[in-house]
């Protein structure tokens, strides 16, 4: 294999991985299983999530048994995956559509939410995880 072919093809592979990452993601929170959340990001990894919370992911992933206790459906989609590489580190912006079925004291609602995450990734002895996760709320309607 030639050098220009066997750095496409590393790069193909990092890009899958981070890919598989994100994928991962959105089935450990649609799933609530925070420990498989957790092991997805560095230590010490930065979610800014909206106006709700900035701060330390490992902190943030301790809240979300609360956030979403009234969310009786999580149910995330993304859509467009832009990545792009720099060795060891690498950046990401991901479409994401999110349907919530809430419970209130007054009934239950059906929300749907598009966005936009802002990620950054870092692969550390040979593993690809979030560095910094950061959502941009574009839209939001109760359905």
């Amino acid at each position: 294999m030639n050098g220009s072919l066997e750095t496409a093809v590393l790069e193909l592979l990092d890009k899958q991985a981070i890919y598989e990452l994100i994928n991962a993601y959105f089935n450990a929170s649609d799933r609530r299983d925070y420990a498989k959340m957790k092991e997805l990001y560095h230590d010490d990894a930065i979610d800014e999530h909206g106006s709700f919370f900035q701060g330390l992911a490992s902190d943030f992933i301790e809240q979300l048994p609360e956030i979403q206790e009234p969310m009786e459906i999580l149910h995330h989609n993304f859509t467009t995956v832009n990545l792009k590489l720099d060795g060891d580190y690498a950046e990401g912006e991901v479409y994401v559509l999110a349907f919530h079925k809430v419970a209130t004291d007054e009934g239950s609602f059906d929300l749907l939410i598009g966005g936009r995450y802002f990620d950054k990734y870092e692969k550390r002895d040979g593993v690809w995880k979030f560095l910094h996760k950061s959502v941009v709320e574009i839209g939001r309607a109760h359905v």
